[in-house]
């Protein structure tokens, strides 16, 4: 009987070996898969070591909406500047008013008195 009790007590310590085993007896066989494995290797290549990663994509596809953004804004004011020249070139009273105001010309007989508004 020793011998026996000996044998069930080498039988149920674990090796690594069986541990491993066991442990791979468990998972089911798709996700052994070479297919599975080689698709799951490629995608966790391509979602975090790759050139092209997520976080690149997201920083990138940010920077579009930006560069958009500031095109659109930029192609309506040099709308707006066209627009301002066109009135500037044909219509003299608009040429004088854009002159009196943003370089503070004036007439030879008049007085010119520049005030200051303090913002409260």
């Amino acid at each position: 009987m020793n011998a026996n009790l000996k044998h069930k007590a080498q039988t149920r310590t674990s090796t690594p070996e069986r541990l491993w085993t066991r442990s791979l007896s468990r998972i089911p066989n798709w996700l052994k898969s070479k297919y599975f494995l080689s698709f799951g290797v490629f995608t966790a290549w391509m979602l975090f070591f790759d050139r092209n990663d997520l976080i690149t994509q997201h920083h990138r596809n940010s920077e579009y909406k930006q560069l958009t953004d500031s095109k659109k804004y930029y192609l309506d004011k040099i709308n707006a500047e066209n627009e301002e020249l066109q009135k500037l070139k044909f219509n003299p009273y608009t040429l004088e008013k854009y002159a009196r105001e943003k370089y503070y010309m004036k007439r030879a007989n008049e007085d010119l008195y520049i005030i200051d508004e303090v913002s409260r």
